[in-house]
């Protein structure tokens, strides 16, 4: 059965389904949850979230799969190995930061390949 809104130091294993606000002080990891309302961390660790609310996240999602009906509001937020899925604006935004650091990534490893190259041929 849905509960209300829930605030928590840190929320680690558990399976929750809220109609209010979820709000954990410290972080979320290994957890499954389904919310109407919003979602505030510092991280998020290893989760899978579907809410009609939106996202608050201040430092990091990691390994996590994210479904939003608003927004994703973070962005000073790193996102690795994860999935986001937003209707509003702001994942749009976060999505091409990502992608701009995708980009930045390929051009130095472009760069540095060369000089690998040459250093192999020098070992062979």
């Amino acid at each position: 059965m849905p509960t209300g809104s829930i605030k928590a130091r840190e929320i680690r294993g558990a399976i929750i389904e809220s109609i209010g606000t979820i709000r954990a002080d410290v972080g979320i990891t290994d957890t499954i949850i389904r919310s109407q309302g919003d979602i505030h961390a510092r991280y998020l660790h290893n989760c899978q979230i579907e809410t009609f609310g939106n996202i608050y996240i201040e430092n990091e999602i990691f390994d996590s799969k994210i479904t939003v009906s608003g927004k994703i509001d973070s962005p000073g937020c790193r996102i690795i190995s994860s999935s986001l899925y937003a209707k509003k604006e702001e994942q749009k935004t976060i999505s091409k930061k990502l992608f701009q650091k995708m980009i930045e990534i390929e051009n130095k490893i472009n760069r540095l390949l060369p000089e690998t190259n040459t250093a192999i041929k020098v070992l062979k």
